[in-house]
């Protein structure tokens, strides 16, 4: 799975064969770039045929079977409106969106934010050949700056998590790490070249997969005080949210959870 290149996504053309233009495996035919508005009312959906449910088995809403820590479902673009307005980006922000599936939400706060870099992990490879292609599709015509970044990284998003650990540990030392040869492994097969800290993580995992790695977060935002951890749905089994928001989507409600330093403290206070 290590894609050593992956960071700083190439400027990819559909693959031969694919449908990734239209109807691709993991459908996410709803968004189809950034500052897209959603006009498909849900009612509608329901309206369409047993046959089109089964090549777009994940419109906003609909789970996709499989084992996996985020499964691919699309969130509904008002949902990632309200999720990027909730979070008041700034133009110094560095997004990471753990699962990403085709990179709407890093799409969205790369292009209609214009903050300073978007960094997408997926596993799935459909999926991330869906995000290059977008990327590609926008980056030309929409900057110019070398100095912001929007990439596709190919890779287990405890992998990536582990790294950043790492190379955050290494900066406070201000010396190389002298930790285990599993940290040392992961950081030369993932990346050539340092990741950049994150000031935003989003999440859209499951409740056990967030319990698993609700560790690694935590000690995220012990080290970066300017952190915030999002969460979609679920939120983090042991800390308080210092700010939630409801998003409703006609009669879906999407509540978002967010995470900070303050929320270290909250915790500690209340099992006290």
């Amino acid at each position: 799975m290590d894609k050593v290149n992956n960071t700083m996504a190439t400027m990819a053309s559909p693959p031969a064969g694919s449908k990734i233009e239209g109807r691709n495996m993991y459908g996410y035919t709803d968004y189809h770039g950034p500052g897209m508005v959603e006009t498909t009312n849900p009612q509608e959906l329901e309206e369409e045929s047993d046959d089109d449910d089964d090549w777009d088995p994940l419109r906003p809403g609909r789970w996709m079977e499989g084992d996996s820590l985020a499964p691919p479902c699309g969130t509904s673009i008002k949902v990632v409106h309200g999720l990027l307005e909730f979070l008041s980006l700034k133009e110094t922000d560095v997004l990471y969106d753990f699962g990403c599936g085709d990179g709407r939400i890093c799409l969205e706060a790369f292009f209609t934010k214009h903050i300073r870099a978007a960094i997408g992990v997926e596993v799935e490879d459909d999926l991330i050949q869906r995000f290059r292609y977008l990327i590609d599709t926008h980056t030309t015509q929409n900057t110019n700056d070398s100095e912001r970044f929007i990439c596709a990284i190919e890779q287990d998003l405890r992998t990536v998590l582990l790294t950043l650990i790492d190379q955050c540990k290494e900066k406070e030392e201000n010396r190389p790490e002298e930790g285990t040869a599993s940290a040392t492994t992961r950081q030369q097969h993932l990346l050539e070249k340092k990741l950049t800290m994150p000031t935003v993580i989003v999440l859209y995992l499951l409740p056990e997969a967030l319990a698993e790695i609700e560790p690694f977060l935590i000690e995220l935002l012990e080290m970066l005080p300017d952190l915030k951890i999002l969460c979609n749905t679920w939120g983090l089994p042991s800390l308080q949210p210092t700010s939630t928001k409801h998003v409703t989507d006609y009669e879906n409600s999407t509540i978002l959870q967010c995470y900070t330093q303050g929320s270290l403290l909250l915790s500690k206070t209340s099992n006290e």
